[in-house]
């Protein structure tokens, strides 16, 4: 699958739909090691919920998110 992927900050998470993300990964959202980001990943037109946010970077693709994955410690949703 070709995931599209965007950042924001965590003090929006409550705008995500968790239902929009899921059928495209078991772990569609993860947060920054200090709490201050996430990321969303998803499969193809940006989820609307996710059009809503304000703080969203640009939509990456997977080779260019990649600098930023392995820069920052992200964990999953369930372990906040």
């Amino acid at each position: 699958m070709n995931f599209t992927y965007i950042v924001f900050d965590r003090s929006e998470i409550n705008k995500v739909v968790l239902s929009e993300l899921l059928p495209f990964s078991a772990e569609p959202l993860r947060i920054s090691s200090d709490g201050t980001k996430c990321y969303a990943k998803y499969v193809g037109t940006m989820p609307p919920s996710l059009q809503t946010l304000t703080t969203k970077s640009p939509e990456y693709t997977r080779s260019q998110i990649g600098n930023t994955l392995i820069a920052e410690r992200w964990a999953s949703l369930i372990q906040y």
